[in-house]
């Protein structure tokens, strides 16, 4: 387990190895969660619930994006708290 934080909220997070060889970190957050209306629109690109504070609603479509580009991926396990998996292909260099 890790743990860090970055503007003040905590973030902690496990990894691992699967048997087939994918390499999985998931990553969770002590922040508010994410509404059960809006977990299907996450990856979406330009969601935002935080428009009014400048948000684009680009930053999970871009990591979806360029885990992608390196046989990875990213999918929401939970929305309280809010807890993401990544998943890297064996042999993922890109």
């Amino acid at each position: 387990m890790y743990q860090s934080s970055v503007s003040g909220k905590a973030c902690e997070g496990e990894f691992g190895v699967t048997p087939q060889g994918q390499i999985v970190l998931d990553v969770m957050d002590d922040g508010r969660g994410i509404s059960a209306g809006n977990e299907t629109r996450i990856f979406e690109p330009f969601f935002t619930t935080r428009s009014a504070s400048g948000g684009t609603g680009m930053g999970l479509a871009v990591v979806r994006n360029l885990l992608a580009a390196h046989r990875a991926g990213i999918m929401l396990c939970s929305c309280q708290p809010t807890r993401f998996r990544i998943t890297f292909a064996p042999g993922a260099t890109g």
